[in-house]
């Protein structure tokens, strides 16, 4: 939400960066902090995905000046941005296709059963 705050100094009302900036700016210095260890995060649970998924509307609110009643849906695709879950999800996919056989992914999928007892084959 740090972040969140230093986008909305840079999106004043009179002086501030357009909206195609402000998302640029969401894009390259907040998303890939929501996005960190997307391996382990896809599989959150769904109190702590919500909670990462307010603070990606509340940038988006920001970015496209839009007010904050407004519909979520529509930010996203006004701003051409999928809902965070659903990102996290495609990058694991793709993390998993690409180091599958990687020490780390097998130990990632070791722990998921040890918790809840499903691999992902299983969902």
């Amino acid at each position: 939400m740090q972040r969140v705050r230093l986008l909305r100094l840079v999106s004043g009302q009179k002086w501030g960066a357009n909206s195609r900036t402000l998302l640029k700016l969401y894009k390259q210095y907040i998303r890939p902090v929501l996005e960190y260890g997307n391996v382990a995060t896809c599989n959150a649970t769904k109190t702590s995905l919500l909670c990462l998924q307010r603070v990606q509307n509340s940038a988006l609110i920001v970015a496209l000046r839009a007010a904050r009643w407004s519909k979520i849906k529509e930010m996203h695709d006004t701003a051409g941005i999928e809902p965070l879950t659903e990102r996290l999800r495609s990058l694991c996919c793709k993390a998993k296709t690409r180091y599958g056989n990687s020490e780390l992914i097998k130990s990632l999928e070791f722990q998921r059963y040890l918790l809840c007892g499903k691999t992902d084959q299983d969902h």
